[in-house]
């Protein structure tokens, strides 16, 4: 039999929809292999084959034309992932170059991420930045417009409408034309209609804020701003997180999630101001001259038993908004990553969240570098969110202050 190909391109959800077609024809007794003409995550299953070469960092890239060839002769069905977006959820395509469908598709599914709903469209979409090179012929003149508006606002806030004018004019238009006799699928992959979160009953959120401040010249935790020290403005953005999370799980599954908080700080300043508050536990860092990782290993071997996941937030980040920590936490839950992090500009940071099968690596770490190693080591596993490096900074020294609006710091 003539091998039936399915090329899959787009962004925010490529390989949750390889996965599931991969599985539905596998268990329909068809020989199916897997593989990518661009680069994607090695994928194990007893149900079929993934094909690549080592590509350095977990990633496999494309197995070459010979033995494409061959793998078609080979198997019934073979499901490829022939674009990449750098994990987020939207993508302006290179018109030249992407996506990379090889000639003997038999189907296209083209897949755009609803998690990009609610964000600023220059954090969420890859290749924004070039997005006017890559305006083409097939968008009316009223069209064209309305996608050069977005364009010119790097601050416009992706909903419903702009995901699928998106997928219509820089991917389904273009492929029908170019590919007129292939068949076009499109899918927008939503989480929240996941029930991943189930796996977690009990969330920590755990406050780093034992810190020594030695480039910002004075203990900056406890530096005012607005009338707030630094830690109490990252605390409130914790606590109301807390709340709204809670309700949204309440409200949308009817699911009743337990987060607490967990100050940990070498300060005794800070003990003395949050030891008769009911709204954390507070724990005492003896050893905070060995960096993060004393904080991290003292939360972790407090909470390892009674909860299933905690994240991590260092106690100076002033510029996380509590809208986007929100919906940072709310994705992480409803993903089926075991572990995610922050990422600004392509670089990996914190806030961390981890499961709890990764506490005993989190009990292991040594010095100032905190959970980077084990983020590094597992961030094609990872739920990556992306921000804005300007929706994202932490404060280090007393110059990093006038990087902050006043009405941005609450």
């Amino acid at each position: 039999m003539k091998s039936y190909v399915i090329s899959i391109c787009g962004a925010g959800g490529k390989t949750t929809i390889l996965i599931k077609l991969a599985l539905y024809y596998a268990k329909k007794n068809y020989k199916v292999a897997v593989l990518t003409t661009t680069h994607m995550c090695h994928i194990k299953s007893k149900y079929f084959d993934c094909y690549g070469v080592d590509a350095g960092s977990g990633k496999i890239g494309y197995i070459g034309d010979e033995e494409y060839k061959r793998v078609c002769k080979e198997y019934d069905y073979i499901i490829i992932e022939a674009d990449g977006s750098r994990t987020k959820p939207m993508k302006i395509p290179n018109d030249k170059k992407e996506p990379v469908i090889p000639d003997n598709t038999n189907e296209i599914h083209i897949v755009f991420g609803a998690q990009a709903i609610g964000r600023k469209i220059s954090a969420v979409c890859h290749r924004y930045e070039s997005a006017f090179d890559n305006i083409n012929e097939n968008i009316n003149q009223n069209t064209n417009k309305e996608i050069l508006e977005v364009l010119h606002n790097k601050d416009k806030i992706v909903d419903e409408h702009i995901l699928k004018l998106f997928m219509k004019y820089f991917y389904i238009n273009p492929l029908k034309n170019k590919y007129k006799n292939i068949k076009i699928y499109s899918h927008i992959v939503d989480l929240s209609k996941s029930n991943n979160y189930k796996k977690y009953k009990n969330i920590s959120f755990v406050l780093m804020a034992s810190g020594s401040s030695i480039r910002f010249g004075e203990n900056k935790l406890l530096y005012k701003i607005n009338n707030k020290k630094m830690y109490e403005i990252v605390l409130d953005t914790l606590n109301n997180t807390k709340l709204n999370i809670i309700k949204y799980f309440k409200q949308k599954f009817n699911y009743d999630l337990n987060i607490q908080i967990v100050l940990v700080t070498s300060h005794k300043e800070i003990i003395e101001e949050q030891k008769s508050s009911n709204k954390q536990i507070v724990l005492y860092n003896d050893n905070a001259n060995e960096g993060l990782s004393s904080t991290i290993r003292i939360s972790t071997e407090y909470l390892k038993n009674n909860t299933d996941a905690i994240c991590y937030v260092p106690g100076d980040l002033i510029g996380l908004k509590q809208n986007e920590f929100e919906s940072f936490i709310r994705l992480s839950l409803l993903s089926n990553n075991d572990i995610s992090c922050f990422v600004s500009n392509y670089q990996l940071s914190s806030p961390t969240f981890i499961q709890k099968k990764f506490f005993d690596k989190a009990m292991e770490v040594k010095g100032d570098k905190g959970l980077r190693e084990l983020i590094k080591e597992k961030k094609f596993e990872a739920f990556l969110y992306h921000i804005l490096e300007e929706d994202f900074l932490d404060i280090d020294t007393k110059e990093d202050l006038k990087k902050f609006k006043e009405e941005d710091i609450k």
